[in-house]
């Protein structure tokens, strides 16, 4: 099964949480947690600019002891963010945010942000179309084993 992640998109929705580089660590951690994720996209303009994670909290601010009230996001977020494709699969988004290590992903129509998809909604897509699966295997071997007679 190919499936693609603008099905993902239309099944979790496609708001996006996002900070400001001008706005504080501090103020993006809030943000994290009231919205309860672990990434968060930084907009300029409606352009992607950074993201910024719990690893970059931990490893940017905590680890340093940084102030995260004075420290402004765009010092310490990732700019290299890679972005996808609403067509892209989840077989292609497993294996980029493995090969690159990273847990969430932007996804990008015509270089307009539709969503963004994290490990955790792959991972929730893969355990409920395995769940999926199992059951319609099950309801065949029921129904082989239940002596149909054409």
């Amino acid at each position: 099964m190919h499936t693609t992640l603008d099905v993902l998109i239309k099944g979790k929705g496609a708001n996006v949480v996002y900070g400001k580089p001008t706005d504080s660590v501090y103020e993006c951690v809030l943000k994290m947690k009231h919205a309860r994720i672990g990434g968060l996209l930084i907009l300029e303009n409606k352009t992607i600019v950074g993201v910024f994670t719990e690893r970059d909290l931990m490893l940017s601010i905590v680890a340093k002891k940084r102030d995260p009230e004075k420290t402004l996001v765009s010092e310490v977020m990732n700019k290299e963010v890679i972005c996808v494709k609403p067509t892209t699969t989840t077989e292609e988004a497993m294996f980029i945010m493995t090969e690159k290590r990273v847990r969430h992903l932007p996804v990008l129509e015509d270089s307009t942000l539709v969503g963004i998809i994290s490990i955790g909604d792959v991972t929730k897509w893969l355990s409920s179309s395995h769940t999926k699966q199992a059951q319609d295997i099950d309801d065949l071997i029921k129904f082989i084993n239940s002596g149909y007679s054409g």
